[in-house]
């Protein structure tokens, strides 16, 4: 959809099918506001919508860090780190590595051959530094929607028209025509989609199979600590 279409229905919402108060440019600011509020709450509720992983980052040997500002660098629109995997660099042998609120001190200066565990420190992944090159994957919850310009601006975002509609109304009553009671009202419409929304991506995870792991699977993968 565009964000027209959600501007259409918006300014329908607030009986002004012909937009001559609730125009395109009066409602742009409040669509953006809406779609801000839909991004965290997908954000929050970890809908799949959000998930993805990154490409490959090779860090050299003696690399420490992964920012938006090394290289390789963070994906873009990284929002929280869900696993970190790790592979000696070429065999796409991945395995998961365990986060720590801080590195151990034992282990400075110590060579390593495998990563195992990182820290997530002021929006940068802390690692030991390793003796040989190391192949990362970041599974992440990604900040989603391109920015919004104009009326012809997509918004990439299934089953959320509903919510963006009553939102964006919702924010036009209460700050453009001063109408909280039908700021309100609109707002439970909006949170109403929402619940249905979040209805209809719990079905789809209940058809996901999962398989136990075993009675002491994590004994092989005792370490640092």
């Amino acid at each position: 959809m565009i964000a027209g279409d959600v501007m259409d229905s918006a300014a329908a919402l607030l009986n002004d099918t012909q937009k001559q108060t609730y125009t395109y440019v009066a409602q742009l600011p409040y669509l953006k506001m809406a779609l801000k509020d839909l991004r965290k709450k997908m954000e929050l509720s970890n809908m799949p919508v959000t998930n993805e992983t990154s490409a490959i980052l090779t860090l050299l040997a003696g690399a420490t860090e992964v920012s938006t500002l090394t290289t390789p660098a963070l994906p873009t629109g990284l929002v929280q780190i869900q696993q970190l995997w790790e592979s000696p660099t070429g065999t796409d042998n991945f395995i998961p590595m365990g986060k720590k609120d801080f590195l151990p001190h034992y282990l400075d200066g110590v060579e390593i051959s495998q990563f195992r565990i990182y820290t997530w420190i002021g929006n940068t992944i802390k690692l030991l530094a390793a003796n040989q090159p190391i192949d990362l994957k970041i599974d992440f919850i990604k900040e989603l929607f391109n920015d919004i310009v104009d009326e012809n601006s997509a918004i990439n975002v299934i089953n959320g028209d509903s919510y963006l509609f009553n939102r964006t109304a919702a924010y036009c009553a209460r700050f453009i025509g001063e109408n909280k009671t039908r700021a309100d009202e609109l707002d439970g419409f909006a949170l109403d989609s929402l619940n249905d929304m979040e209805g209809i991506e719990n079905k789809a995870r209940q058809s996901i199979s999962t398989r136990r792991r075993p009675f002491r699977s994590g004994y092989k993968r005792r370490g640092i600590s």
